[in-house]
């Protein structure tokens, strides 16, 4: 007689992001205008485990924006372990406004 076991070994690593923005963006808008739509590559993560880690954001890339708010965008990758990794960074509009 035998068995079959199964062995699962412990993952504590977090993934790994690829492409998070180091600083937050700035950018400077022409005389008069109030908003724009901005867009960047988007981070993306990989795991020891070799498998795709889930990604929840909230705000995507070709969001509209105002000047004068400081948007704060979060990714967050999560492995099947749970262990996961953040991304964060701002986006900073900048410009004269005219009433």
């Amino acid at each position: 007689m035998f068995s079959v076991g199964y062995y699962r070994k412990y993952d504590g690593e977090k993934p790994t992001i690829h492409h998070c923005p180091p600083e937050d963006v700035v950018i400077e808008l022409a005389n008069g205008e109030r908003e724009a739509v901005v867009g960047w590559t988007e981070p993306w993560a990989e795991d020891n485990s070799g498998r795709i880690p889930t990604k929840t954001n909230n705000i995507g890339p070709m969001s509209k924006f105002y000047v004068g708010r400081r948007e704060t965008v979060k990714y967050v990758f999560t492995d099947d372990e749970g262990n996961s990794a953040t991304c964060e960074f701002d986006i900073i509009l900048t410009g004269k406004i005219f009433e």
